[in-house]
């Protein structure tokens, strides 16, 4: 589903690179299914943050992990 949502951005040239915002349980792994497409489109990753439940492995150095939880 990640991949079909990048494939479908219409990203101009010359931005430099995208940046990602990926929250909640399955944030890690629809953070590295967006570098994974953006990758194979022949994107580059500026940069994001991946909000989850659970301090996991990130797909690039570029991106900064945080852990959250439901407001009380």
């Amino acid at each position: 589903a990640v991949a079909r949502a990048v494939d479908a951005l219409a990203l101009p040239p010359g931005r430099g690179g995208v940046h990602l915002l990926a929250v909640g349980k399955a944030a890690p792994a629809m953070a590295a299914g967006a570098v994974r497409a953006l990758t194979t489109r022949g994107e580059g990753v500026a940069g994001g943050l991946v909000v989850a439940h659970v301090d996991a492995p990130l797909p690039t150095a570029r991106l900064v992990g945080v852990v959250g939880d439901h407001p009380i």
